[in-house]
């Protein structure tokens, strides 16, 4: 593979149809640096720890846009150890707009042994992350922190989306990060099956750290978010939004805000599952601005019926979801998404230019037809 320093870059490349092995630091175009203008199709990549449809490990420059325009294609990408992702293994989390423009898609990206933690469709392991998204992927691993755009976010993830992903792991497997801790996870959207077959799924995070968090200290956030036309499955703690989280919310709820979520799912202990926070139903109430589909189900029964928090003024009716006036006047979504699209029954895409193509996210159109198919059983990871 091709090394590059913090000072040189490679930019204009391709590779196709390739087979690249190595242990530690494997990449589709370098094992350690930062690139521009790459594409990577029809390959297959396979290593230890650190692996990446791009890079193994990814360095930009402080305050620029290093890595963008990248895209990973028909490629399978797996890795018998940890961090392992679409685009990189690792994306260095020193420094900003780490990722602009990256694509994954028709991607596998697997994790292959118990120890493989740390696995997402476009990272692994990640700093600050935008401009993304990963669509019609199979992002699958034996181990924990499993997610549709990273693995485990150490930093901001921002205007990304998943659309028709399976996201599979042990446990902690998120629609768009398996674990997060601190800085806010905004204008995102996914439709996925995300699955955990011991514990903790969640819609947007499959569990969040939040230990330590104050106010103004090792704050966490997620806003502008939604999650639709999902399955989120696991035997215990099971969240349309968060799987998991380590401790309650903050009393004020600020932080969590402007949420929208259409989801079926799927648990043996429905003590731990709810639409919004699997292990802490109570902390339901504690979102603002936040609704879901008054069709979402858990174990197949609607959520009105079930022992969850949220409140009736807190449900969506299909007729909600047709309306732009619902995102803007009570999700009080702004300009950064596009409601064009609703005349196609599907839901609002995000307005960005820099974002790759958008097909949208069909909106439901009978009760209880919400979510990607899934066994009442869960699979097994073999």
């Amino acid at each position: 593979y091709i090394t590059a320093n913090q000072e040189s870059k490679i930019e204009y490349i391709t590779v196709e149809n390739s087979n690249i092995t190595g242990l530690n630091y494997v990449g589709g175009v370098f094992g350690s640096g930062k690139v521009s203008r790459a594409t990577v199709r029809n390959s297959n990549i396979s290593g230890n720890n650190r692996v990446g449809g791009i890079g193994g490990l990814q360095i930009t420059a402080h305050g620029k846009n290093e890595l963008e325009a990248l895209l990973v294609e028909k490629s399978v990408i797996q890795g018998t150890g940890e961090e392992i992702g679409g685009i990189g293994g690792y994306i260095n989390y020193m420094y900003q707009d780490n990722i602009k423009h990256a694509e994954v898609i028709e991607c596998t990206i697997l994790g292959t042994t118990a120890n493989s933690n740390k696995v997402g469709g476009i990272a692994g392991y990640s700093g600050p992350i935008k401009n993304v998204s990963v669509k019609d992927s199979y992002i699958s691993s034996k181990g924990s922190q499993v997610g549709g755009i990273s693995g485990q976010s150490a930093s901001a993830i921002w205007i990304a989306f998943v659309q028709n992903t399976e996201i599979e792991g042990y446990s902690e497997v998120g629609g768009i990060a398996g674990k997060h801790a601190t800085n806010i996870i905004t204008y995102t959207y996914n439709n996925a099956k995300v699955v955990a077959t011991a514990h903790s799924a969640g819609g947007v995070i499959g569990y969040l750290n939040n230990i330590g968090m104050t106010e103004t200290n090792n704050v966490s956030q997620i806003a502008n978010t939604y999650v639709t036309n999902s399955t989120i499955q696991a035997p215990e703690k099971v969240g349309g939004i968060i799987g998991a989280s380590e401790e309650p919310l903050l009393g004020t709820g600020e932080k969590y805000r402007r949420i929208l979520v259409e989801a079926k799912i799927i648990a043996n202990d429905e003590q731990t599952a709810s639409l919004g926070i699997g292990n802490r139903k109570e902390d339901s109430t504690k979102f603002v601005d936040t609704y879901v589909y008054e069709y979402s189900t858990i174990n197949g029964n609607f959520v009105s019926t079930q022992n969850d928090t949220f409140t009736t003024n807190q449900y969506a009716s299909l007729d909600d979801l047709k309306s732009q006036s619902f995102y803007t006047s009570k999700l009080k979504w702004g300009s950064i998404y596009n409601y064009n699209i609703l005349v196609e029954n599907k839901y609002p895409i995000l307005n960005y230019a820099y974002l790759p193509e958008q097909t949208g996210i069909d909106l439901p159109t009978e009760p209880g037809e919400q979510g990607i198919t899934t066994n009442s059983v869960l699979p097994q990871l073999t």
